[in-house]
């Protein structure tokens, strides 16, 4: 179990419903806007083009429900079914309200143990109540069916009542489900691509998520061309204040890292001191190469009670493949 304390109030807006990725042409390779806005546009580049790659928009799903009560037990940890996610997945935001404190939870209904809480927490402080409720955001992933658990901390014969209220911001990404090589997406090169590097709770998680936290694409060159990968990564949610994710560019085996000159290959640092990463620069023959994100470290599966969460959590990533 996680004991998590209260401390200070959290509010975060919910981005707006729309569906796809923003994309841009640009001759560059500079980076893009790390917007929290999931709103979507796609820019004709100066050819006149609008190649998306295999971007397929869709609509995100809706979550959002308040239900209240009173506990039968001290062991009655009452459920609520969630609607399905959608492709993207996203932050559930729950608020709890109560005389006294509870104890909360997500389910995730598949792996080999579906009732067991995936992420527990505690809230204790001066209470939960409708002046100090506690807020916990949950990373869901995409596709997924879940469940709100809830029960009393300290329970007495008073029964005492519960009031929980949750909503869903979807992080919306229509290069999902990309989660492996064989899912990898394709992507048009000088183009800049923005989605989310989110990593929510799979069918192996609790307290910390790593298993969705893989975005993988694949381009093509039609001829030898000179190759530089660029990105930028919010939140440097790494150690030492650093970032904790790598870009990686492979052949088409997806193993092999092609090498720009000597002893360099094309990936970024994997705990870059700012936001903006880039690979060497090299040669690459004409061909299909996949590009994989990834995590190096694992992830927390929600924020502690009324605590905040990383930018990388809702911001999205950009990244470019300067081919000449």
């Amino acid at each position: 179990m996680n004991f998590r304390f209260a401390t200070s109030a959290l509010s975060v807006a919910l981005l707006a419903q729309l569906c796809a990725c923003t994309i841009t042409t640009s001759d560059t390779g500079t980076g893009g806007s790390t917007s929290t806005s999931s709103g979507s546009t796609a820019t004709t580049g100066a050819g006149g083009g609008t190649d998306l790659g295999d971007c397929v928009p869709y609509a995100p799903a809706t979550i959002a429900d308040k239900k209240s009560g009173a506990f039968a037990s001290g062991d009655d940890y009452v459920k609520f079914e969630l609607p399905k996610t959608d492709l993207g997945g996203g932050l559930l935001k729950v608020t709890y309200v109560q005389a006294g404190p509870v104890t909360a939870a997500i389910f995730l209904a598949e792996g080999a143990e579906p009732n067991v809480p995936r992420d527990e927490t505690t809230a204790f402080g001066p209470g939960v109540t409708d002046d100090a409720p506690a807020v916990v955001y949950y990373r869901l992933a995409g596709n997924k069916s879940y469940q709100l658990g809830i029960k009393s901390f300290v329970y007495n014969a008073d029964k005492p009542s519960y009031s929980v209220e949750y909503s869903y911001e979807p992080l919306v990404d229509c290069y999902e489900a990309n989660d492996t090589s064989a899912a990898a997406r394709r992507v048009p090169v000088n183009t800049t691509i923005t989605a989310y590097h989110h990593t929510g709770i799979g069918k192996d998680d609790t307290g910390l998520v790593n298993d969705t936290g893989d975005d993988w694409y694949y381009f093509e060159l039609d001829a030898s061309k000179t190759v530089k990968l660029q990105g930028v990564l919010p939140g440097k949610d790494g150690p030492d204040g650093g970032n904790s994710a790598q870009f990686t560019v492979y052949t088409a085996d997806g193993t092999t890292t092609p090498a720009c000159s000597g002893s360099e290959t094309f990936e970024t640092d994997p705990v870059a001191p700012k936001p903006s990463v880039e690979t060497c620069s090299g040669e690459l023959a004409a061909g299909k190469y996949l590009v994989r994100l990834k995590h190096f470290a694992s992830q927390f599966s929600a924020t502690s009670v009324n605590g905040t969460f990383n930018a990388s959590w809702n911001t999205p990533y950009t990244f470019q493949i300067d081919a000449k």
